[in-house]
């Protein structure tokens, strides 16, 4: 009864005072930073690597195994393998193919920019969704330009992929970097 009792005060106090400037939320703030910080990894050796930099290192060394791939070539936009038509058995038909391939309008830019969640962690540049939406007047025809530049000419500046790798444990008591999932947090104009 005591347990239900203070969760049920513990709910109503964040209610109340939380995601305020108060003593309350930081101290919710801090406790949960403490729980999900990586103090330690065990390396593949057994050794056990406290050093911040070492760590970085490891996470990056092992994260880019995964993903970097040097020698791809990406496959050609306008004419579908043979073989994946074989195993699906459906041809995309040529008004819905061109549909795909066409420029996003301006006005279909602004309508799904304007579906991203406001309230999401601001990206690496800092800038959230709703940032966007209320300077939409200042900002709105250069997003909109970079947008359709993009699908244009298939560029992409390194900048606008630019992410923050955060580890997420997959079970409690986590000591490998095996033992973690890395989420990305994107910019909002990759988005």
């Amino acid at each position: 009864i005591e347990e239900i009792f203070f969760r049920q005060k513990s709910r109503i106090n964040w209610l109340k005072e939380g995601d305020l400037n108060t003593t309350y939320f930081h101290r919710i703030c801090q406790t949960r930073a403490s729980y999900n910080a990586i103090r330690m990894f065990l390396s593949a050796t057994g050794i056990w690597i406290t050093d911040p930099q070492e760590m970085s290192e490891l996470v990056v060394f092992f994260f880019k195994y995964f993903v970097w791939t040097v020698f791809y070539t990406p496959p050609s936009m306008h004419t579908a393998p043979t073989w994946f038509q074989l195993l699906t058995g459906y041809s995309c038909p040529q008004q819905m193919s061109d549909l795909m391939l066409s420029l996003p309008t301006t006005e279909e830019i602004k309508s799904t920019f304007y579906k991203l969640n406001p309230n999401k962690a601001p990206s690496p540049d800092g800038l959230t969704s709703a940032f966007f939406k209320t300077s939409w007047e200042t900002l709105g025809n250069e997003v909109v330009v970079s947008i359709k530049n993009f699908f244009a000419s298939v560029f992409l500046p390194a900048t606008a992929n630019a992410t923050i790798l955060t580890l997420v444990l997959k079970f409690l008591g986590a000591t490998q970097i095996t033992d973690f999932r890395p989420i990305s947090c994107l910019n909002t104009v990759y988005k």
